[in-house]
């Protein structure tokens, strides 16, 4: 990772995966863990919050850390909300879209595919669907 990581512009783990990055505790809290992974080299990071009561994202890109506010996803079926969103960001940027403006708009608003959501078992969240998977999880409950 310490060579890795330098070599990139943006970076979007969640908070366990941030706190694994940066050998970091369950007391820090997500803005310093958003600090913390830029420490480690990339332009910018945003720690994405779906593990945490409140579903905020931190963005950081070493001046002040930013909470990046979206509407929740489908009730009970949320795992991969931020893997479903993070691929935009960089897009964004390939089009020209500067670094916080861009966060915040691939945080935003879900596409439709991705809004739809699937609750395949009794415990934990369901993941979001997408690509065209809500047909194939036609057999489980999808929002």
């Amino acid at each position: 990772m310490e060579k890795l990581l330098p070599l990139a512009t943006v970076v979007t783990p969640n908070i366990p995966e941030a706190r694994v990055l940066t050998r970091s505790g369950e007391d820090v809290s997500q803005a310093d863990l958003a600090r913390a992974v830029v420490a480690l080299g990339p332009k910018a990071a945003v720690v994405t919050g779906g593990h945490s009561e409140k579903v905020v994202d931190y963005f950081f890109a070493g001046e002040e850390v930013t909470p990046i506010r979206a509407p929740a996803m489908a009730e009970g079926a949320s795992h991969g909300s931020g893997c479903t969103h993070s691929p935009r960001w960089p897009r964004l940027l390939a089009l020209g879209h500067d670094l916080l403006p861009a966060a915040e708009k691939a945080r935003g608003s879900p596409p439709k595919r991705s809004r739809k959501a699937c609750a395949i078992s009794a415990r934990g969240p369901g993941p979001v669907t997408s690509r065209g998977w809500r047909s194939r999880l036609s057999r489980f409950r999808c929002s």
